[in-house]
């Protein structure tokens, strides 16, 4: 029996890394048969970043589920703290209000953001991995300043009454990464030592998709897990190799999982008045006046 749904995801994800690898270098890459690193090469570069995010946003849309948006913006919280401009936010869209300044910047408020990813081309060694991985960690901490008490939109566990990111990371929100590839040798092992010792396991990232090198996530006993904690525990970062050529097992194994994750993923309601701590109302009593 054809597998109607292998195939139409196995096409798309083929486009997808065409596109992504090949086709965008044939748009924005001047290369005149100089032996050069890739970023020397780009021209207009704003562009290049901006039709690579593109490109992927279009691939998360085919398997999002509908009540999810997906963007670029800013992350801010209740307590006036903002993220720096993420390429991709994933938001809930029945309950995520639309917050746009004049110069068309785009805020979402941390209680409906669900996920929070990074879009980047060649990754050239373990100090620029870590950059991009501290900014994703930066930005997943911004979840902590959800009130432990707030009202769950929707909640896949019930184990705990309050916000708990640690025994129950669906808390959290999802990071990740995709890009080109990773220069360094050593695939499996560039994790290792990435993070400062003082980083809450709970905050690291979820996912690191490398289109040509293959996937990182992570396992516990048998599970493979795609978040950084399992039931309390601390998992193992695994490396998924992609095996050949035309192999896209890794990029479809990402899809799979982020499309899991998303949909346990806690959502919170939004209180707007805690966004708006200096408005102060003032009021006057409404009596009927007598007539007598």
């Amino acid at each position: 029996m054809n597998n109607i749904l292998e195939k139409l995801i196995t096409s798309k994800v083929s486009r997808f890394a065409n596109d992504f690898t090949y086709n965008s270098k044939e748009l924005f890459i001047n290369k005149e048969g100089k032996e050069v690193e890739e970023k020397e090469m780009v021209y207009h570069p704003g562009e290049f970043g901006t039709y690579r995010e593109e490109i992927v946003k279009s691939l998360l849309k085919s398997i999002l589920p509908q009540k999810f948006g997906i963007s670029s913006g800013f992350v801010i919280t209740k307590n006036g703290n903002i993220s720096t401009q993420c390429d991709i936010i994933i938001y809930d869209t029945q309950n995520c209000p639309r917050f746009e300044s004049e110069e068309s910047q785009i805020f979402f408020p941390i209680e409906c953001v669900v996920a929070v990813g990074e879009v980047k081309s060649d990754i050239r060694g373990a100090e620029e991995l870590k950059q991009i991985l501290e900014k994703l960690q930066d930005i997943k901490k911004l979840r902590d300043e959800v009130n432990p008490n707030s009202e769950f939109i929707y909640r896949n566990k019930n184990v705990i009454s309050v916000v708990d990111m640690e025994q129950c990371p669906e808390d959290s929100i999802v990071t990740f990464l995709i890009c080109n590839r990773i220069k360094p040798q050593n695939k499996e092992n560039v994790i290792i030592d990435v993070y400062n010792s003082n980083i809450e396991q709970h905050n690291k990232h979820n996912f690191i998709l490398s289109l040509n090198d293959g996937l990182y996530l992570y396992h516990y006993l048998n599970h493979i897990c795609y978040y950084p904690i399992f039931d309390g525990n601390v998992c193992d970062n695994i490396f998924i190799s992609k095996n050949s050529y035309d192999d896209y097992s890794h990029i479809i194994t990402f899809l799979n999982y982020l499309y899991i994750a998303l949909s346990n993923n806690s959502i919170f309601r939004l209180n707007i008045s805690d966004y708006l701590l200096n408005q102060e109302i003032s009021y006057h009593l409404c009596t009927k006046k007598d007539n007598q």
